[in-house]
């Protein structure tokens, strides 16, 4: 039933603000920046008061998230969607519209590599310490909050929020009423920040009667010189875990942009101030190369989900572009999509896309393999999903239609007798004597020692490997990223010594592939598939039951298994492991690293191994 009281935008938002209070508990500051999305959505594709909310169309949502694209950064424009779903799941409550206004809003891409924090060592976090004037009652408030942050791990807020009567002096705890998660919490209270707390409480705390232990009568020594901007001080929080981490006990500084990541933080010589470095510069690489940069562009997009009589290949370039200017890079996608829109002309299909159509493709392939199908048949699913939006028409292929799209294959972990078994073959290849042999040793040995992708190392130059400091650059990665890699000693003699022998055979300059052969000047990824398809034959290498042949890719799982399997032999903490196992690997998320221990057998049988102790002292006699 529609709402008739909903006719100003002032109206809307207080209405839309007063639902989210009490259905989802949302705090003030976050129904404060929806709020900043949703007044300039509805003013920008309503216009003034009275507005209609039912006027409100896919096309309208798709324009005004798309124009976004020059101005904010991926994740204001994630935030921008967050905020759109819940003001389009309230309006659909409210009676003014259907699931499809709510499905319409895009999905961008945010890609990022998984990176390690930046971390003081003692000496700078004593240097921190000792720059507060603990002779001053700002000196004394400033220390005893960066020591709390610092020793507790508490957020900013928290820590602002703590009262007097949160601290049980007799038990030396502290208690948190108000968290992120809205759950209670009870620390100890370490006795360095306690004995700041009780110098600044006696000494330096005004004499109000307010129960807040900071008082906000001078700005914290986090606020900068930035203009009214001020930084987090959810760095100091990261000291707890960052002192397992680096097993310094040192403070941890996240690289999120509002912190001066990278460079340590400096004391003044007076006054017990903290002077920032330099604001720094905010990472734009992945949205300045993403194939839509420009507004006429993002125009272009919001204009081309109009509804038209185009063919199905136009549609499908349109939905490219779409997703493109979203971030995404959708090369198999590509392919598979002008297929169907190829073979839905050639069989004289007209109208809207059908299951029956959808069905008839993706049985249609090369391979006879039910998982082929479920996959082809899984992009189509996508595509139709957005078309429906457009056109109501459609129809959306039901999902596991052709069974479920498969996951990641178990991946096979080469043993001490097959690495040398391969690197044996590889370097009696032809011609005997020459650069090939050579080149696919040094290759296939550096995809072992570190785990890189195939089109990383393929695309190696010479200026990317740093025989000297033992360093590779990788550039432009598979989440168009940059990261360095550092190399072993025995590592680095290889590729030394290939490089020399290389240049016997042909002549090379920096900007010229580190791996080549002498007919060709790089190794292309299909070439190097061919030979080690060629090298695993010689080998017997071959499908054996349900256990699949090695793959050329399975050189990177079997270095970060192996590097894994050592952490375990030596006691390591793989919690604080594999975070540089992942930035190591290029890894966008974290998760990704973490499936090396449910996905590999070997992983797994050592991890029950370390609980069986426990499991022993647990029981009762």
């Amino acid at each position: 039933m529609v709402d008739h009281d909903l006719q100003t935008l002032d109206a809307i938002v207080e209405a839309y603000k007063q639902d989210q209070r009490r259905i989802r508990g949302l705090r003030e500051t976050t129904l404060q920046s929806y709020e900043q999305v949703i007044r300039p959505f509805l003013r920008t594709t309503l216009g003034e008061d009275p507005l209609d909310l039912t006027r409100l169309m896919p096309p309208d949502v798709v324009k005004f998230v798309t124009s976004l694209q020059d101005r904010y950064a991926a994740s204001s424009i994630t935030q921008t969607s967050t905020a759109l779903r819940s003001l389009f799941r309230f309006l659909r409550m409210k009676g003014y519209c259907d699931e499809k206004l709510e499905l319409s809003v895009p999905t961008v891409a945010r890609w990022g590599l998984a990176s390690l924090p930046r971390c003081l060592d003692e000496q700078q976090l004593k240097q921190v310490l000792e720059g507060f004037d603990r002779s001053t009652p700002c000196g004394q408030r400033d220390l005893a909050m960066v020591l709390c942050l610092s020793t507790l791990g508490l957020r900013p807020r928290e820590l602002a929020e703590l009262r007097l009567e949160d601290i049980d002096w007799r038990v030396g705890t502290l208690r948190l009423s108000t968290r992120k998660t809205r759950r209670g919490a009870v620390l100890p209270l370490p006795r360095e920040a306690g004995e700041a707390l009780v110098t600044y409480l006696q000494k330096g705390r005004p004499d109000d009667r307010a129960s807040c232990i900071c008082a906000a009568w001078q700005p914290p020594p986090w606020h900068s010189d930035f203009g009214s901007r001020h930084h987090s001080g959810s760095g100091s929080r990261h000291s707890t875990c960052g002192s397992g981490f680096t097993a310094r006990g040192c403070l941890c500084l996240p690289s999120h942009g509002r912190w001066p990541a990278g460079e340590a933080w400096r004391t003044s010589q007076g006054g017990g101030r903290l002077s920032w470095p330099s604001k720094p510069r905010h990472d734009h690489d992945l949205r300045q190369a993403g194939p839509v940069g420009t507004a006429g562009r993002c125009a272009a997009l919001a204009g081309g989900i109009a509804m038209t009589d185009s063919s199905l290949l136009a549609d499908v370039e349109e939905y490219l572009a779409y997703r493109r200017g979203l971030g995404y890079g959708l090369a198999t996608a590509a392919c598979h999509l002008r297929s169907f829109a190829q073979h839905a002309e050639q069989n004289g299909h007209r109208g809207p896309i059908t299951v029956d159509l959808a069905v008839r493709w993706a049985l249609c392939s090369r391979s006879q393999k039910p998982a082929q199908a479920a996959r082809r048949l899984a992009f189509i699913r996508q595509f139709a999903r957005h078309r429906a939006l457009i056109d109501p028409a459609t129809e959306i292929p039901p999902a596991d239609l052709l069974g479920r799209v498969p996951h990641r294959r178990q991946a096979h972990i080469y043993s001490d007798v097959e690495i040398s078994a391969l690197l044996q073959q590889a370097g009696r290849m032809r011609p005997h004597g020459g650069l090939c042999p050579k080149t696919y040793v040094a290759f296939l040995g550096l995809l072992l020692s570190t785990g890189l992708r195939l089109s990383e190392a393929c695309r190696l130059t010479c200026d990317d490997v740093d025989v000297q400091q033992g360093l590779l650059t990788i550039r432009q990665t598979k989440f168009r990223k940059t990261r360095c890699v550092p190399l072993h000693p025995s590592t680095t003699q290889a590729l030394k010594q290939y490089a020399t022998d290389r240049d016997a055979f042909v002549h090379s300059d920096p900007a010229s592939f580190f791996f080549r052969t002498q007919r060709a000047p790089r190794l292309m990824p299909d070439t190097v598939q061919s030979a080690f398809g060629c090298i695993r034959r010689r080998l017997g290498w071959t499908d054996q039951g349900r256990a699949r042949r090695p793959r050329i890719h399975d050189t990177r799982h079997t270095f970060a298994v192996r590097r894994l399997l050592r952490w375990y032999e030596e006691g390591a903490d793989i919690g604080q492991k594999m975070l540089a196992l992942s930035t190591y690997l290029g890894h966008a998320r974290i998760s990704d690293t973490y499936w090396y221990l449910t996905g590999v057998p070997e992983l797994m049988a050592i991890a029950s191994k370390r609980f069986e102790p426990n499991k022993t002292r647990g029981r009762q006699p």
